[in-house]
């Protein structure tokens, strides 16, 4: 209790050095916080591609039965796939009939003899697509190869500049924010030189010496982490509607986006909370730890 008193004492008087040290939490943190929700939103996009059939290879009318088995064999074994689905002709025609059931003059036009039938594939990862078309292009019996090249591409591209971009400036402004919070308690720590000395000289602990200004830093982060937080959740509102216009197809997406009053939004608004918070705790917490050990040896 006596601890927390101080810690909020050394805040209170010197609010100028605390608003720049939350300040900077808050924007390593909101900064953070934007990068993480990116890559989740891109790598459920991502998954979303990954469970349904990336590849599609479509037989001509002469190809057997004995050739579609070795087409399965050798995407199966090449170790690259995770499932295979034969779509024979009179399938293709129940699906487009499906498709087009409100539109009688293109159900006339279409029967089952001018449908291909096809193999969907499913890759392990979508970066192994080109190697399997690569595998069967050519194969006897194959008429065509066909999977989303250009949005699977975009997809693990945009991925992984998010990645590399979200950790590279992420630890950038991480750094920054921990020399933050180092000048600013070190400041405090050098007003405070004769304060110490007394408590020194009375038997104080080290750790009660100390905890103070760790815990300074710790609600620098705490602070930092619930403003961001804020901040987010009225974007992700604000946002809302073209989100689920653009990935309202992906489950993962549509489950936490799909009601602002639903119990999933709920949980990911509290979850988003506790996380933001925690980091920015601990962050705060490790500079105020540097800036003790570096002034009070």
């Amino acid at each position: 209790m006596k601890i927390t008193k101080t810690m909020w004492k050394h805040i209170r008087r010197s609010p100028y050095q605390s608003l720049v040290a939350i300040l900077s939490m808050f924007i390593t943190i909101l900064l953070t916080g934007f990068f993480v929700l990116a890559t989740f939103g891109s790598m459920s996009v991502l998954r979303f591609f990954e469970s349904k059939p990336q590849l599609m290879v479509f037989f001509n009318d002469k190809a057997t039965e004995e050739q579609v088995t070795h087409v399965k064999k050798i995407l199966t074994d090449s170790g690259k796939i995770e499932s295979t689905k034969y779509i024979s002709k009179e399938d293709a025609l129940k699906f487009y009939q499906d498709q087009n059931k409100n539109d009688p003059l293109l159900l006339e036009m279409v029967s089952s003899d001018i449908l291909p039938a096809s193999l969907e594939v499913n890759a392990k990862d979508p970066s192994m697509l080109k190697d399997l078309e690569s595998l069967v292009n050519g194969v006897e019996g194959v008429e065509l190869i066909d999977y989303q090249k250009d949005v699977v591409d975009s997809l693990i591209s945009w991925t992984n500049t998010i990645r590399i971009t979200g950790g590279v400036l992420g630890g950038i402004l991480t750094i920054n924010s921990i020399l933050t919070i180092m000048t600013v308690i070190g400041m405090r720590i050098a007003t405070k030189k004769d304060e110490i000395e007394i408590l020194k000289l009375i038997g104080a602990s080290p750790s009660y010496i100390r905890s103070p200004f760790v815990l300074e830093g710790g609600m620098y982060g705490v602070i930092g982490g619930a403003l961001s937080w804020v901040m987010l959740s009225i974007v992700t509102i604000l946002l809302r509607e073209p989100i689920m216009s653009f990935l309202g197809i992906v489950p993962d997406v549509a489950l936490i986006f799909n009601s602002l009053t639903g119990q999933a939004f709920i949980l990911f608004q509290i979850i988003m909370l506790g996380s933001l918070s925690c980091f920015g705790f601990l962050l705060g917490c490790l500079g105020g730890i540097v800036s003790v050990n570096r002034y009070l040896r």
